[in-house]
């Protein structure tokens, strides 16, 4: 006996062929047989189509077929139609062929839009080898840097202090490697007469040049014969800022604000401070002064790339604060790590020097330094910075230092203008909080435990400067 689930489909297989016998045959001979009838899953009888096809059943097939065709034409004008239709449905036979990038990508192997292409907006350019989002900090862990292969640092050979480092040293641990390291080629970035000649040479904003020489290039052996040529050359038309070029921290400046017209109303000081007229100028003692510098040597706690240093005048523009001529302008100094700056100190100067706060490159306010919340609006913070990178490129740790203000003698409606003062690869710094000072050591240290960087010879101090140095120090 056939089982329960079988009996419907025995049952109308039984049905049919009753059906085709009593139904009247065709008198052709490609009748339909039990054999080519079928009964598929619906329980309707079908024709097997390896099975001949009778004429008749030919014919309205193929009648049937040309409207399908005409069908299919009017199909495909629908489809045009069709094709603008926001609601059309894809099938994609492979997952190989599933189109994860825009079409214009296919075939490229890399991303349109790259830096560099044709018709590409520098702006909105991809970089290649690079990842848009450049900080997805989790656990500590910033995993947008994975897998990005950035290029090496190119740090100068005579800057390198990795083969001192444990990994941990502080902050003034690192300034006493930086202060004993014997490369005469680091003079250069301390030497104000060399670093001034080549900043005019390239073109950086710094006050004009009235009279600078090193002491050999002066002439005379003794202080009096120094002090007569410093006198000749002192200007008599107009004010100056006159220093030693082989000492830090405002050593031995002169500012003088000179009115030709009335002498006995001639401002100055000493010491870099208020300009006044308490006392009355006179250029012999500051003439004098100037020559004493040029018999000195640099203080005992400064760098012993300082202390090289051909000892020397210069006699430049003097600059003040807009608003305030009688007072010096705004000073920066900042602090570049790895050529990006990490930090600046903002001082202003009175009757003394007074810090205005520490302000990191995104202009916030470092903490533990209430002074201001961000750095002023007037600062022409962005191109500063774009300055110092220039200038720190290349290097570990270095700070430039740059003033704000106007030339003493420029209308009094001048815009402010940027002009570099010195750079100092010892920096005598005194931070407000010593946070400050550890996370520029921590930051100094990563770059070399981290090691994305390879020593490069130095191709910015002049060939002959470093030879001359290396003669000096070997007659010595």
């Amino acid at each position: 006996m056939l089982p329960l689930r079988s009996r419907p489909t025995a049952f109308l297989l039984l049905i049919s062929l009753v059906v085709l016998i009593l139904s009247p045959m065709p008198s052709h001979s490609n009748a339909v047989t039990e054999d080519s009838a079928v009964i598929n899953a619906s329980g309707e009888v079908t024709i097997n189509e390896s099975s001949p096809i009778p004429p008749n059943l030919k014919e309205e097939e193929e009648d049937k077929e040309e409207e399908d065709n005409n069908d299919d034409d009017e199909n495909d004008d629908d489809d045009e139609e069709e094709d603008d239709d926001e609601n059309v449905y894809y099938e994609f036979s492979d997952i190989a062929d599933f189109p994860y990038y825009p079409e214009e990508f296919i075939g490229n192997g890399r991303p349109a839009f790259l830096c560099g292409d044709p018709g590409v907006d520098d702006e909105d350019c991809i970089v290649e080898g690079e990842f848009i989002l450049q900080d997805f900090v989790v656990a500590g862990s910033n995993l947008a840097s994975y897998g990005v292969l950035h290029p090496k640092f190119q740090l100068f050979e005579d800057f390198n202090i990795g083969m001192f480092l444990r990994g941990n040293e502080s902050w003034k641990e690192l300034l006493h490697i930086r202060r004993t390291l014997q490369r005469p080629s680091l003079s250069w970035y301390v030497d104000k007469v060399a670093r001034k000649r080549w900043l005019q040479e390239k073109g950086y904003p710094q006050p004009e040049v009235y009279w600078m020489k090193y002491k050999s290039e002066i002439g005379g052996k003794t202080k009096e014969e120094n002090k007569a040529e410093i006198l000749k050359n002192l200007p008599t038309k107009h004010g100056y800022c006159a220093k030693p070029t082989h000492m830090s921290m405002t050593m031995g400046n002169w500012l003088v604000d000179l009115d030709p017209n009335q002498p006995e109303d001639t401002k100055f000081s000493k010491s870099a401070r208020r300009l006044k007229s308490d006392d009355s100028f006179d250029p012999d003692e500051c003439a004098d002064s100037l020559a004493e510098g040029l018999q000195r040597e640099a203080a005992t706690v400064e760098s012993w790339a300082l202390k090289q240093v051909e000892p020397g005048i210069v006699i430049e523009e003097l600059w003040s604060r807009r608003g305030h001529r009688d007072l010096p302008p705004f000073e920066f100094c900042i602090f570049v790590v790895w050529g990006r700056v990490y930090t600046a100190v903002m001082n202003e100067v009175s009757e003394n020097r007074y810090l205005d706060g520490f302000f990191y490159r995104d202009g916030s306010a470092a903490s533990g330094c209430p002074f201001k919340d961000t750095i002023p609006d007037w600062v022409p913070w962005n191109e500063m910075v774009a300055i110092a990178e220039a200038l720190g490129a290349n290097k570990d740790m270095i700070r430039i230092d740059m003033f704000v203000g106007v030339p003493r003698y420029s209308d009094e409606d001048a815009e402010l203008q940027i002009a570099i003062s010195e750079s100092e690869i010892h920096p005598t710094t005194i931070f407000c909080s010593p946070f400050i000072a550890d996370e520029m050591a921590r930051l100094w240290i990563a770059g070399y435990k981290i090691g994305n960087f390879e020593v490069i010879p130095n191709i910015e101090v002049p060939a002959d400067y470093v030879q001359r140095k290396k003669a000096s120090l070997s007659a010595k």
